[in-house]
């Protein structure tokens, strides 16, 4: 299963955009959770000219529901700065929180 995915979008004056989605793992009460990491990065000539992070830890333990939230993101390009949002309306219209 990939647990990281990129999308890049090429503008002109040699910029882009690249969003960069990462499942993440920690302990909580001895059971491993995982959350979801978001980056975006903004270039300029190859020169990082902005770069913004946002992470939601603990969303589930089960990895494979996870991804498929991750998998959502990555294909809608949802931005760190939307990643709380989300992620919270899709876990509450959610039967599978665990």
């Amino acid at each position: 299963m990939l647990l990281n995915r990129e999308v890049t979008t090429q503008y002109s004056h040699n910029s882009e955009r690249k969003y960069i989605y990462r499942i993440t793992e920690d302990l909580l009460d001895g059971i491993k959770e995982y959350g979801i990491e978001v980056i975006r990065e903004d270039k300029s000539e190859g020169i990082i000219t902005r770069c913004v992070r946002e992470e939601v830890k603990h969303i589930s333990s089960k990895k494979e529901w996870v991804f498929q939230i991750l998998s959502i993101l990555s294909r809608n390009e949802v931005s760190p700065i939307h990643l709380v949002d989300v992620i919270g309306e899709y876990m509450d219209s959610s039967s599978c929180l665990v």
